[in-house]
Formats: structure tokens, C-alpha cells, sequence
């Protein structure tokens, strides 16, 4: 967990380039992985636990249909105004 805030520090949270080499700097960086740590533990002591059989059935009966409905929906949208843009652009370059 803490290796993990330490990579989410560098790759969101700019790192530890708020200033060149510091004091500051290192205060910063070590607030800003501490936050992220903070977060994790909060996280994960208020959002419930699963058993990996129920997570198992959240996913099958939830999580998957939902997921293929949002593909096929927006699939649907980009075939449909996908081949209107292709006849617009085709009058384009005709002209």
C-alpha cells in the first residue's frame, strides 16, 4: 500500500518536483504519499467486505451486463453518427 501511494504520488501528483532539492521539497513529497496512505486506510475501513464468492456474483450479475450494455450503446451511437460523418466528409472532398 505504501509503494503504491509512492507510484501514485509520482504519476499524479507531480512527484516530488515542487521544488528543486529541499527541505520543502521532501516535506511536500512526504505529505503528499502520507495523504495518498490516508486515503487507502480510510477507503478501506469504510467501504464493506466481500466474500469472494459474492464479488464473484457482483461481477457475473452486475458489473458484466452493464458493462456490455455501455459497449453496445455506445457502439451503436458511433456506427450511427460514424456513417453520417463518413457522408459529410465525403461531400468534402469532393468539392
Amino acid at each position: 500500500m505504501f509503494l503504491l501511494s509512492i507510484f501514485l504520488t509520482n504519476v499524479f501528483l507531480g512527484g516530488y518536483s515542487f521544488f528543486f532539492w529541499s527541505f520543502i521539497n521532501l516535506l511536500t513529497y512526504t505529505v503528499k504519499v502520507l495523504f495518498i496512505s490516508a486515503l487507502f486506510v480510510i477507503l478501506r475501513a469504510s467501504l464493506p467486505r466481500y466474500r469472494y464468492d459474492q464479488l464473484m456474483l457482483i461481477g457475473w450479475e452486475t458489473i458484466l451486463p452493464l458493462g456490455l450494455g455501455y459497449m453496445l450503446f455506445f457502439v451503436g451511437i458511433i456506427f450511427y453518427f460514424g456513417a453520417e460523418l463518413v457522408k459529410a466528409d465525403a461531400l468534402f472532398m469532393i468539392t
